[in-house]
């Protein structure tokens, strides 16, 4: 019973003998391996990508940059995360570190850049603030979360439509900050700016009903004559928002009257 039982266990290893080799270069057998990513400063990277070739699917490494996987012992790994350079790995050749992980290092990814434009600012109509062509270009989606950032209006401060000093119910309610208004360098600016904004509207308005184009036609003027009458109109003629182009040709005749009057001139 002692002899057979012997032959039986020295079988048994010359058996295993055999085979451990063969398993040991079987391309196809799987080993367990931890595999940590970090940057050349051995900062963390996490949520990267791992691509295995042989089984040709890919995996997301923890928020600590680490990950267990079950692949081949002749596989390769592919390592990709933005803002680094991808990086493949052969896991049987890869340094193990003495805690049995395998540490991959990515360098970091610099682009450079040909050219930078800057323009100036451009007021209500910059382009960077209201854009004229809609941005259909596809977004990239940061996934942040919903209380992210806040809502700042795009306008630059000095043109936002709630600024300017205070009025009576300001001095009465906030009486230091109706002081700063009045006293304040740049509210005072602020609601400069709105008037001029205003005036200019003004202008736009009173060369759209009454322009020079328009005094020529109802005064008869041409050359110096003309200009001279331009000027006249531009002390003399009051145009208010609420006039239209009717009403600004009559008071533009008067002042024609008025000035043939003044200059001696014949009329017509």
């Amino acid at each position: 019973m002692t002899s057979i039982y012997r032959r039986t266990c020295l079988l048994l290893i010359c058996h295993l003998a055999l085979i451990c080799p063969l398993t040991a270069n079987d391309p196809d057998s799987t080993a367990v391996w931890n595999i940590c990513i970090r940057s050349e400063d051995n900062a963390i990277i996490p949520k990267a990508t791992i691509a295995s070739y042989s089984k040709i699917t890919s995996f997301v490494v923890n928020e600590e940059g680490c990950i267990k996987l079950s692949l081949p012992v002749e596989d390769s790994i592919r390592v990709v995360s933005m803002g680094f350079e991808a990086k493949t790995v052969v896991l049987n050749q890869a340094d193990t570190y003495h805690t049995g992980n395998i540490i991959v290092k990515l360098s970091h990814n610099f682009y450079q850049l040909k050219e930078v434009n800057i323009y100036g600012y451009q007021g209500i109509l910059d382009p960077m603030i209201f854009p004229k062509f809609e941005d259909d270009s596809p977004k990239i989606d940061l996934h942040l979360p919903s209380n992210f950032g806040s809502q700042i209006s795009k306008l630059p401060p000095n043109e936002r439509p709630d600024v300017g000093n205070m009025g009576v119910m300001g001095a009465i309610f906030s009486p230091a900050s109706f002081i700063y208004s009045k006293f304040s360098k740049t509210e005072n600016s602020k609601l400069s700016l709105q008037e001029a904004r205003a005036e200019q509207k003004h202008y736009q308005f009173r060369d759209q009903i009454a322009g020079p184009d328009i005094i020529a036609m109802i005064s008869g003027f041409e050359g110096k004559e003309l200009n001279d009458f331009i000027v006249y109109c531009n002390k003399n003629l009051k145009i208010s928002n609420a006039d239209n182009i009717i009403m600004a040709m009559n008071k533009i005749e008067l002042l024609a009257k008025k000035y043939k009057e003044e200059k001696g001139i014949q009329k017509n």
